[in-house]
């Protein structure tokens, strides 16, 4: 067991195995820190929108789906920010038409965005 410095609130998790890397979205600077699986240390950090939560990974097309914004940071909408995990940049960030991801998560049965 490790533990990982420097997170301010953490909350999607991937493990990419062929890179051996771990990503989590940090939802109080937003933004989604690349961490090293062997060593535990910070090794990129891509900037996004405040309150990066829940996230969804596209291995085929290396993209990481991140839900941030939203109530918790005073918006009535929420957004996607979409990171090209392999240049460790943003590529797009999306104001969502669904106010709840939970609710898209029910009526979307076998999708996963948590």
């Amino acid at each position: 067991m490790h533990s990982v410095t420097g997170l301010g609130k953490p909350a999607g998790i991937v493990y990419l195995p062929e890179t051996n890397q771990v990503l989590v979205s940090d939802g109080e600077p937003g933004s989604c820190k690349i961490i090293d699986g062997s060593t535990y240390q910070v090794v990129g950090d891509v900037k996004l929108v405040a309150d990066a939560d829940s996230v969804g990974y596209d291995a085929p097309a290396n993209l990481l789906y991140v839900v941030n914004g939203g109530k918790d940071v005073g918006e009535k909408f929420s957004r996607v920010s979409v990171v090209d995990v392999k240049a460790h940049k943003k590529w797009l960030t999306s104001r969502s038409m669904v106010k709840d991801w939970r609710q898209w998560h029910w009526r979307n049965p076998g999708r996963d965005c948590s």
